[in-house]
């Protein structure tokens, strides 16, 4: 961060002076401090060097040593003021406190943020000599011949040959196309919506990119289940084959490609034709059908058994992609990728949903599983159902809880666009959804999951929309 955003930072935080200090804490590279009774916190920022105040709830839960030292010595203490050295991008932040004796402390919590030299060091100025009590980094002259960051030590700032040429910000700060009139803004705009958003964007993708490759794998698997258990429901045909070789023993020669035999099996005896092994002796031709025949009878139940589990297993990856696609916060994205580098996490069913108000109600069906309960089981005949024309993709319903014989023009076109959105077409424009009643949906017998039938349908012509951007739209529908 340049010298001169933190110098207009301080100019400007005379607001958080005063401020009772509760606690340290950390999440990666990100340290921040809470205050008593305040909803502010004071981050610290060290991948980019800088610092700033926010009301945006980060769930900072993590400790260190260091956190947990700073905690016990900073407790009950007060930010008394904040200044930043003249020569580098160093900020100190001055804590006081009165302990069980009655006496004054001084504390200084120093950040350098310094590039590749970042690093949060407490410094004890109840005496005169400013010793070190911890730091986040410990130096020793091993690592740095000019100076030492180890407890009892006096702090000494590094010696730099960085020159601060220009200490002035113009306002308004433009930075994205956005226009800020504070550093503090400035600050927080630039991690939060930069910062952070890459790191949740990039964390989404890894993780996706590790359930895509399960899927894959997985519907591979299925596919060639799929066969072996075709493969399997031929037992009868290889009993058959295996008998008639048996039964027409002498007639079989070594060598034989096939051979044309009777199907007493069959009513009026036609003919039928049995390939061989060419390899095989007689007697291991008529052995190799036999052998099909157990396989197939024995397997078939463990094969039917191994389907179904594959085919659960593949709808709980496809659950997992909708939300993990849907999951903006990045702490959650990191604990899902330690689950997800060694299983799917199985969760109860549960539909994705949006309330909008005691009346309506909108779920989303994530797999062609979801889809057929949301649709034939879950919903009712007053309920409102909504599907891209054309495009394979989610059911939305929209839950009509009181009946009402309309349904609202903007929740019509809310749910038109999030079922765009959950479809194939999720990034073209003016995408057709119909909609219509439960009432008219029709699930014909023995059709895949998912596959329905429907009349007295309209169509909407819309542009896709996101849940997390339905959820902002109706934060303003519910308001007004």
């Amino acid at each position: 961060m340049e010298y001169r955003y933190l110098k207009g930072w301080i100019k400007e935080s005379d607001y958080i002076k005063g401020f009772r200090f509760q606690g340290l804490s950390v999440f990666e590279d990100q340290y921040v401090i809470s205050f008593k009774k305040r909803k502010e916190i004071l981050q610290i920022d060290l991948s980019k060097g800088s610092v700033f105040y926010t009301k945006q709830k980060t769930p900072f839960t993590d400790e260190n040593g260091f956190c947990n030292y700073c905690n016990d010595h900073l407790k009950s203490s007060t930010l008394s003021d904040i200044n930043i050295l003249d020569n580098d991008r160093i900020v100190e932040l001055f804590f006081t406190r009165v302990n069980i004796y009655n006496q004054q402390e001084k504390f200084r919590l120093i950040l350098e943020l310094i590039p590749r030299y970042y690093n949060i060091i407490l410094v004890n100025d109840s005496d005169q000599d400013g010793l070190i009590s911890d730091s986040l980094k410990r130096i020793s002259f091993a690592e740095n011949t000019t100076r030492q960051v180890l407890p009892g030590v006096i702090y000494q700032s590094p010696s730099s040959d960085f020159k601060i040429t220009d200490t002035d910000v113009e306002f308004p700060i433009i930075f994205n196309y956005n226009s800020f009139d504070s550093i503090n803004q400035f600050l927080e705009y630039q991690y939060f919506n930069v910062i952070l958003e890459k790191r949740i964007n990039g964390e989404r993708s890894r993780i996706l990119k590790t359930l895509r490759k399960k899927l894959k794998s997985k519907e591979k698997k299925l596919e060639k289940l799929k066969v072996e258990l075709e493969d399997s429901l031929n037992e009868t045909i290889y009993y058959q084959k295996a008998e008639l070789l048996k039964a027409s023993f002498h007639a079989l020669k070594k060598g034989m490609k096939e051979v044309e035999l009777q199907n007493y099996f069959a009513e009026d005896y036609p003919m039928i034709t049995i390939e061989l092994n060419v390899e095989k002796s007689p007697q291991q031709n008529v052995e190799w059908y036999f052998k099909k025949y157990r396989k197939a009878k024995s397997g078939k139940i463990r094969i039917q058994e191994e389907v179904e589990k594959t085919d659960t297993f593949i709808d709980e990856i496809n659950r997992e992609i909708f939300d993990i696609e849907e999951q903006n916060d990045y702490v959650q994205l990191k604990s899902y990728s330690q689950k997800t580098d060694t299983k799917v996490t199985k969760k109860k069913k549960s539909y994705r949903k949006m309330f909008i108000d005691d009346c309506w109600e909108i779920f989303i069906g994530r797999t062609n599983r979801e889809n057929d309960e949301l649709t034939t089981r879950f919903a009712k005949p007053h309920d409102w159902w909504f599907h891209s024309r054309i495009f394979r993709g989610s059911h939305i319903i929209i839950r009509n809880y009181k009946k009402k014989a309309d349904l609202p023009d903007e929740l019509r076109n809310l749910a038109a666009r999030i079922a765009a959105y959950y479809s194939k077409a999720k990034k073209s424009e003016n995408v057709p959804v119909d909609f219509t009643q439960i009432r008219y949906v029709r699930k014909p017998r023995g059709s895949a999951a998912g596959f329905v039938t429907y009349k007295n349908q309209k169509t909407l012509y819309v542009n896709p929309l996101s849940m997390r951007d339905a959820a902002d739209i109706i934060k303003k529908m519910t308001k007004e």
